[in-house]
């Protein structure tokens, strides 16, 4: 994937999850069976602290396609 087109997508996620800023997403291919496009997930991941002061790991996968476009985001609790 070009790193011009990886910068676009992880600027999306950084829009959505500002929380998420500066944190350097884990990159891997997905295989696919049926098709011949490409896609990548970028997995994101932080510790909170909640209202009570504990800490939580926050894990925020996204799903992109070789043009950049963000197909699937979701979170963990």
């Amino acid at each position: 994937m070009d790193n011009r087109i990886l910068s676009q997508a992880i600027k999306q996620v950084y829009q959505k999850y500002p929380d998420l800023r500066g944190v350097t997403p884990q990159i891997r291919e997905i295989e696919n069976s049926g098709s011949n496009e490409k896609k990548y997930s970028l997995v994101f991941k932080t510790i909170t602290t909640t209202v009570n002061q504990k800490k939580l790991t926050k894990y925020v996968r996204a799903t992109v396609n070789e043009q950049g476009k963000i197909i699937r985001i979701s979170t963990s609790r």
